[in-house]
């Protein structure tokens, strides 16, 4: 995962968060995307 943020800003992309999820998400990373959710939409 470092290496593909690692190439998104060598694209000039703006990384504003990480999540990764396996399958489907566990409680933690439900409330991870939800706080990742709310920075997105600002």
């Amino acid at each position: 995962m470092k290496d593909l943020e690692k190439q998104m800003v060598d694209y000039d992309f703006n990384v504003v968060g990480k999540i990764v999820v396996q399958e489907s998400p566990n409680k933690e990373e439900l409330e991870k995307a939800k706080e990742l959710g709310k920075i997105l939409s600002k």
